[in-house]
């Protein structure tokens, strides 16, 4: 019985390179004239995957064709198939017997020319890339299953040393740091020249203890067991020392204690699912790639952008890549209510395989009715419009955008208390890494946002750090003098930090390094500041911004003090139950 034969040249090529393209085929079976032939590059994004190439061999430049055993070139037509990609049909002119071979061309008819006029290569890595072709012998577009061709898309030429490494560590606490070698399109690479060593320090390393590292046949290199001796700001730099490039990775902070660690990610990742193979990439691409910490998908939650064939393969790689101590995957979607006085809340579960709730059904047309069945330990509300309404109880941040910065703080003017997330990046402020631990801190709003890249900051006032009330019924000096503390630390000089108090500025400092460690002390009376009022309780609040020369900024949800020295507060409440007891 004969089989048929699929072979691509070349076997495997290198992301986002120029080339022709030949698919040979070997039928396994008898195609009359008139057969149709449906060859389908797997073009999801032109910009990243195959670019679309030219059914008019006029253009001898990115075309396509097929070509028949006795030399006879068919030209194709671009068409759509049901998901609305491009895919190509040939429709036989003649008989072709089993074991005959047919060839689809991809790229330029000028062989010589292939690297400039060729067909450019999906500029992502991909082992065994898939190539299907369709074949319908009766030609009506009744396809059954495809044949398929396997091309290899290896990294590129190295351009790029990313530095996988924490924001926060302790002294002398045992850390790894992973390097990727990247080409330009993010891809692990190991081509690079062979005599190309990166020379790996640090500003306080011996020079002595200076390392050298090849670049490695995976394009991925682990240092493992680093430490710090001293607590302060270190830059991780590698130089490569043949082309002379050195790459810094961004700050990381030794402390002198064991603290709170930063952990760094994105809850908004609404990016466009086309298919559901694409759910793993993406978070693969969150964890390894972007190396963030946390991640939610969060895609909308009407049933013509999420499926439920999508929402189950969400729900299934959620739970896979949720892994303790080392990515936290969050289970959520983004609901767009029907009343425009809730505007648009992204909704994340505290555990896993829940249901997606769609605006068109009765029972969740509104954010009430679904927040009406639940309690707050199952769901926490992120707003992305702070003009919404404020479901107090359930709602623990919103999206922080500079040109809604006065409406957010408006919410804190009034008494409401939430946690800022960051339209790009979020850093959460906890001592471990579990989906647990990351909702407590949001809870206690122990979060910062900042934009355009990976930045760390330490905010206290006496020794309380980001997120914390304060009272004045356990801390009366606050009433006379607060003790401000902390440092910022980014990836550029900063162009200016300022602490605010109710929104005004009460410490600006100007033109700064890329480290800035500060220690000052608001002596004003705390009585004129504090100017809000909520529950019968008047209190002011303080909270930092930094802008780096770049423009990048980064802003820390604030520390709130109240002034309830004729109430009792919780800890008082506790001490007199004690006192009963007794």
């Amino acid at each position: 019985m004969a089989r048929a034969v699929t072979f691509v040249e070349p076997k495997q090529i290198a992301a986002g390179t120029k080339a022709s393209f030949r698919f040979l085929f070997v039928t396994d079976i008898t195609l009359p004239p008139k057969s149709l032939l449906r060859f389908d590059l797997g073009i999801i994004d032109p910009e990243k995957d195959f670019e679309i190439p030219s059914t008019t061999l006029k253009d001898q430049q990115n075309c396509i064709w097929l070509t028949l055993s006795d030399g006879k070139v068919v030209e194709g037509k671009q068409k759509k198939d049901l998901q609305g990609r491009p895919v190509f049909d040939f429709v036989l002119p003649k008989s072709v017997e089993v074991g005959e071979k047919l060839m689809i061309v991809l790229g330029s008819q000028i062989a010589e020319k292939a690297k400039e006029f060729g067909t450019r290569a999906p500029l992502k890595a991909q082992r065994k890339r898939p190539i299907h072709l369709f074949i319908d012998p009766k030609g009506k577009g009744d396809f059954g299953d495809p044949y398929v061709f396997n091309l290899d898309i290896k990294g590129a030429e190295l351009k790029n040393i990313r530095i996988l490494a924490p924001s926060l560590v302790s002294r002398n606490q045992r850390f790894d740091i992973v390097v990727r070698f990247e080409d330009k399109y993010s891809n692990l690479t190991s081509n690079a020249p062979e005599n190309t060593l990166i020379e790996f320090s640090h500003d306080r390393l011996r020079d002595n203890l200076r390392m050298r590292l090849f670049v490695s046949e995976s394009g991925v290199t682990c240092l493992p067991n680093l430490y710090f001796n001293e607590p302060g700001v270190y830059r991780l730099s590698f130089k490569n020392t043949l082309t002379g490039e050195v790459t810094q990775s961004h700050p990381i902070f030794c402390q002198a204690e064991e603290g709170d660690q930063a952990f760094y990610g994105v809850f908004q990742g609404m990016r466009s699912i086309e298919s559901l193979d694409q759910v793993e990439s993406i978070l693969r691409e969150a964890r390894d790639t972007e190396h963030l910490q946390f991640f939610s998908l969060s895609p909308q939650d009407a049933e013509s952008e999420t499926s439920n064939e999508l929402w189950k393969e969400i729900q299934t790689y959620t739970t896979e890549f949720n892994e303790e101590d080392r990515f936290v995957a969050f289970l959520g979607f983004t609901y767009n209510t029907q009343d425009p006085a809730e505007g648009t809340k992204i909704i994340l579960y505290s555990k896993d395989q829940k249901p997606i709730y769609r605006k068109k059904d009765t029972k969740t047309s509104s954010l009430s009715k679904i927040l009406k069945v639940h309690v707050p330990k199952d769901l926490l509300v992120i707003s992305l419009d702070p003009s919404a309404k404020f479901a107090e109880e359930f709602e623990k941040g919103i999206v922080y955008h500079p040109n809604k910065h006065n409406e957010i703080f408006k919410l804190y003017d009034e008494g409401k208390k939430f946690a800022l997330i960051g339209e790009d990046l979020t850093c959460i402020l906890a001592n471990q890494l579990n989906r647990d631990t990351l909702i407590s801190a949001i809870e206690n709003r122990k979060t910062f946002a900042s934009a355009k890249g990976r930045m760390l900051a330490q905010f206290s006032i006496a020794t309380q750090p980001i997120g914390s009330v304060l009272t004045t019924k356990t801390r009366p000096g606050l009433m006379y003098v607060r003790h401000l503390k902390g440092f910022i630390a980014g990836n550029r000089p900063f162009k200016e930090l300022t602490i605010y108090r109710n929104d005004s500025p009460v410490v600006t400092l100007k033109n700064l390094d890329s480290f800035v460690d500060f220690e000052e002390y608001d002596e004003s009376p705390l009585s004129k500041s504090l100017i809000h009022e909520s529950h019968g309780v008047k209190f002011c609040y303080y909270y930092l911004k930094a802008v780096q020369d770049d423009g990048a900024y980064l802003i820390t949800s604030p520390i709130f003090i109240e002034n309830n020295e004729h109430q009792d507060t919780d800890e008082t409440l506790n001490k007199k139950k004690a006192t009963v007891k007794k």
